[in-house]
């Protein structure tokens, strides 16, 4: 299980990166935050 959410938090990163609507802070706060998320 720990790989399918570290994969599901590297394709948010990915996507997040592509499309430019986040700031790098902003995409590691939304890494550190995802797992409480799930």
């Amino acid at each position: 299980m720990k790989i399918v959410l570290e994969l599901l938090t590297v394709i948010e990163l990915l996507r997040a990166f592509l499309l430019g609507e986040f700031a790098p802070k902003d995409i590691i706060n939304a890494g550190l935050l995802q797992p409480k998320a799930m």
